[in-house]
């Protein structure tokens, strides 16, 4: 489950980029609602690794 919430920032990452150089009808909205995306994980995972003591 950690790799995966790994792997999904990482894509969350790369679409922001593309819809940025592509220049995406919604950028603004798509990018916030992605880096919103990415931030939720980046909480789930840190509760996760606390719980598995990861640190």
């Amino acid at each position: 489950m950690p790799l995966a919430l790994i792997y999904s920032r990482q894509l969350i990452g790369f679409a922001t980029i593309l819809l940025s150089v592509f220049k995406a009808v919604h950028y603004p909205s798509l990018a916030i609602i992605l880096i919103f995306i990415g931030l939720l994980t980046n909480v789930v995972d840190g509760i996760i690794a606390r719980r598995l003591k990861h640190l």
